[in-house]
């Protein structure tokens, strides 16, 4: 079975290049995981820097990926609806603070809020 190689592909026409990372298995890099979608590529304007990209990916295991319904509760005096909430969170980054005691050196973790289907409870 042939193993997976990471390179970097041109992207555009010759009077507006573009670079981007992409794998032997057909995937895309966003920046930030792989996708199917070459519309959703990074692109670099500079060959070098793809190419620095390229190269941290191939020493760089794929990340897991974990998924959890999560809770928002919003303290508001004024009337809060549902589509202001959604603008806010999209303009937003979301923080994990790690306990300062914990045993995964060099653990990475990101949060990103996927809210699709996001609706108010009832409770």
């Amino acid at each position: 079975m042939a193993s997976l190689r990471i390179f970097v592909a041109d992207n555009g026409n010759p009077d507006c290049l573009r670079y981007m990372v992409r794998d032997t298995q057909g995937r895309y890099w966003d920046g930030k995981q792989w996708t199917e979608d070459p519309r959703s590529a990074r692109l670099h304007y500079r060959g070098k820097d793809a190419f620095a990209e390229a190269a941290l990916l191939k020493d760089s295991p794929d990340p897991r990926v974990f998924t959890a319904s999560v809770r928002i509760m919003v303290e508001h005096d004024d009337g809060f609806s549902l589509e202001q909430l959604q603008s806010l969170l999209d303009r937003s980054t979301v923080s994990l603070v790690l306990p300062d005691q914990h045993d995964m050196e060099g653990v990475d973790v990101e949060v990103h809020l996927d809210l699709r289907g996001m609706e108010e409870a009832d409770d």
